[in-house]
C-alpha cells in the first residue's frame, strides 16, 4: 500500500490522539556526512547500549573533523488522526526532539490514564537558524480529552500497535526483526 504524506503548514493545526510512544536510537557512520547510508546499529530498547550512549551524549569525530553525536534518538508517537483511516507515525528528532519530550510530559500530567485518553494539536512554527535559514519545528499543545467513542477506538488501535518498537535491532550482522510501524501514512 502506498503511503500518504501529511504536511502541517505553519498556519494549520492537526488534531491527534496518540496511542503508542517509543524511542528510536540510531548509531550513524560518522564519515557519512548526509547520514543517508544505513545506520550502523539501531534499537528501540531503552536499556540498550545505544540508549545509554545517547544519554551520555557520546561524540565521535566526523569526516570534517567536527565532534558529532555518535547516537541520535527520536521520540515516536503512533497516532490516530480524525478523517484518516490508518494510524500515522509522528517522529520528533533533531531540533524537535524537545517537543516530543514536552508532548510526553503533557500526557503524564493526565495521571494514570492511558496515553490515548487525551487529544493534542500538532502545528509547525517557523524558526531561523544561525545561518539565517528558515526551518520549521513541530509543536504540540493540549487539545482536551477524547470522547468515549474515540477512547474505545484508540484502545482498539493501541492493542494492534502495542508491540511496535518493542523488538530491538542491534546491528548489521543480525536479521532485522523490527515490525513495520503501520501500513498507513507517516508524518
Amino acid at each position: 500500500m502506498a503511503s500518504e504524506e501529511i504536511l502541517v503548514k505553519a498556519t494549520e493545526r492537526l488534531e491527534l490522539i496518540p496511542v503508542k510512544h517509543y524511542m528510536d536510537y540510531v548509531e550513524w557512520d560518522p564519515q557519512d556526512a548526509s547520514r543517508s547510508k544505513p545506520s550502523l546499529a539501531n534499537s528501540n530498547d531503552r536499556d540498550s547500549d545505544l540508549a545509554k550512549r545517547f544519554e551520555r551524549g557520546q561524540k565521535v569525530v566526523n569526516h570534517k573533523g567536527e565532534d558529532v553525536y555518535a547516537v541520535t534518538a527520536t521520540h515516536r508517537f503512533i497516532c490516530m488522526v480524525p478523517g484518516i483511516k490508518y494510524p500515522v507515525s509522528v517522529g520528533f528528532r533533531k531540533t524537535s526532539f524537545k517537543h516530543g519530550k514536552a508532548w510526553l510530559n503533557l500526557a503524564f500530567y493526565r495521571g494514570d490514564l492511558p496515553l490515548y485518553a487525551g487529544k493534542y494539536t500538532l502545528r509547525s512554527e517557523p524558526k531561523i537558524n544561525s545561518r539565517s535559514e528558515e526551518y520549521y519545528e513541530m509543536m504540540v499543545e493540549n487539545a482536551g480529552w477524547v470522547t468515549e467513542e474515540e477512547f474505545a477506538e484508540a484502545k482498539e488501535v493501541h492493542a494492534k500497535v502495542k508491540d511496535i518498537g518493542a523488538v530491538k535491532v542491534t546491528g548489521e550482522d543480525e536479521a532485522e526483526t523490527r515490525p513495520e510501524t503501520t501500513e498507513g501514512p507517516a508524518i
